[in-house]
């Protein structure tokens, strides 16, 4: 289902979930509420409280419809798979340091709450290496030759401000992290409105493996020997963190 980008999948485990849990689960992530990020004007995007949801709502949200959510949002959601389920609270500023040296602020990652289980987060990533590594995948043009990539790709519509509903056009999207098998970095691209085709496999995905590689190169990460000869659905060997241990991944 996630490999096909299949919303018809995405709704059937919505209903599986039910209305209730999936909301939860909304939340859990970090959807709907500021991500407290250490800068200012944070919006917390748009997800209606429970009880207005009209029947159909559950299935529409399964699939991005009828909720908005941030760039921060997104990437932050993802780092908690990354992790090992645990979400962290984003942050820009690693230390201010005063001009006679003196540390004045260091805030350190921060630990949000565990939002799945280390296993859950790790059958999740498997999942998401499909995506690019095998045949089909809707994000196989973000694959790397040396690294293993866990993604998604995204085909957002805007909306018509002047009817309230739907328009013609797009946002294309690709958000992953690498290597899928030791993460140091998420990264989301978005493309407004691509003047091509709309489809974030197509358009984002390949700035995806550009904006990866060199990142990968700067942090000077070594390729795994093995990176791609496993099958993505071989489980990749992690340690088993508890929730207060540090982040494998950072939050951007």
């Amino acid at each position: 289902m996630i490999q096909y980008s299949s919303n018809i999948g995405a709704s059937k485990v919505a209903e599986r979930l039910g209305r209730e849990r999936y909301y939860q689960y909304l939340l859990a992530f970090g959807f709907g509420v500021r991500t407290g990020i250490d800068l200012p004007g944070e919006t917390p995007g748009i997800m209606r409280p429970l009880e207005t949801w009209s029947r159909i709502d559950l299935t529409t949200h399964s699939f991005g419809q009828g909720i908005s959510v941030t760039a921060l949002q997104m990437a932050t959601a993802f780092a908690a798979i990354a992790n090992g389920g645990v979400l962290m609270r984003p942050f820009v500023v690693r230390r201010i340091v005063m001009p006679g040296g003196e540390v004045a602020l260091e805030p350190g990652p921060v630990v949000v709450r565990r939002v799945v289980s280390t296993r859950t987060a790790e059958t999740v990533t498997e999942l998401l290496r499909r995506v690019v590594e095998e045949r089909g995948g809707t994000g196989t043009k973000a694959r790397l030759d040396d690294f293993p990539v866990a993604g998604k790709t995204g085909t957002a519509q805007k909306v018509n401000l002047q009817t309230g509903g739907y328009s013609s056009k797009r946002i294309g999207s690709f958000v992953g992290f690498v290597p899928a098998n030791a993460p140091r970095a998420v990264i989301l691209v978005l493309i407004d409105e691509p003047k091509t085709a709309s489809y974030g496999g197509v358009v984002a995905a390949p700035v995806f493996r550009a904006i990866a590689s060199a990142v990968l190169k700067r942090l000077a990460v070594e390729p795994p020997a093995t990176a791609l000869q496993a099958s993505a659905a071989t489980p990749v060997p992690r340690p088993t963190p508890t929730e207060a241990d540090a982040p494998v991944a950072p939050s951007p």
